[in-house]
């Protein structure tokens, strides 16, 4: 009887510590200490020759505190293309948290043939300071302190010229840590809704052809449509106009 006592003991204890172990595996998790991935379309635009779209990963994390929202703001106008960035994120208990983006060095984010990381943050509107000199072999590291909710947004300007959209020269082994492989390109280069969608790109942050809108329909498929084709889908699907 004792030793059997003994046994549902450790057991106990056994599944006591795997209890504690799982709980504070799911805090860590929630904390937003692991780094995660998000998609983003990069578009070389005005490169001669041509060169197609390619999706590019974008790792992140905030250390002290939780990622509520990670979203990419992508448009076309003419020669030139806006990209950012805007996360919503929470500090632990108030207290002063730390974004880190791990950004691809080769990502077409610039117009400037200076390059060499050509990024603003900006804090609830107000630009801020962040260490953007920090980087690897295939990332810039970006890092922007912030206290209780806040909206950062990390902003790539261009120059207001007609000029190659273009990254960093990286090692061809970044490729894979930095470039999702073996993505379908249409003639003119682009990606379609869906092949950007099944290539892990939110349906939010589809990049459309220039002067096409995007739409999600109902079931979270990205569509991108005329303008006027654009009212009815959303007519049609109930959709908030925006």
């Amino acid at each position: 009887m004792m030793a059997i006592a003994a046994v549902i003991m450790v057991a106990a204890f056994l599944l006591l510590t795997f209890l504690l172990l799982l709980s504070a595996a799911s805090s860590y998790a929630s904390s937003g200490n692991e780094w995660k991935t998000a998609y983003m379309v990069g578009k070389f635009l005005n490169a001669e020759p041509p060169k197609p779209d390619q999706i590019f990963k974008i790792q992140y994390r905030v250390v002290n505190g939780t990622v509520e929202d990670f979203g990419v703001s992508q448009e076309v106008d003419g020669y030139l293309i806006s990209n950012s960035i805007a996360v919503k994120v929470k500090s632990r208990d108030s207290g002063k948290g730390v974004l880190e983006i791990n950004f691809p060095r080769n990502f077409p984010y610039t117009s400037s043939m200076s390059g060499g990381g050509n990024f603003h943050f900006f804090a609830n509107d107000q630009d801020i300071i962040a260490d953007v000199t920090a980087k690897t072999d295939c990332f810039y590291t970006l890092k922007a302190p912030f206290t209780g909710s806040t909206e950062i947004e990390l902003v790539m300007p261009s120059i207001l010229i007609k000029s190659p959209y273009h990254g960093d020269k990286v090692d061809d082994s970044c490729t894979t840590q930095t470039v999702v492989s073996d993505v379908p390109t249409r003639e003119d280069g682009t990606i379609s809704p869906l092949h950007q969608f099944r290539a892990g790109v939110a349906a939010g942050d589809i990049l459309c052809r220039e002067k096409l809108e995007l739409v999600i329909d109902p079931a979270g498929k990205p569509y991108c449509a005329m303008q006027h084709t654009a009212k009815i889908l959303k007519e049609r699907w109930n959709l908030q106009q925006g």
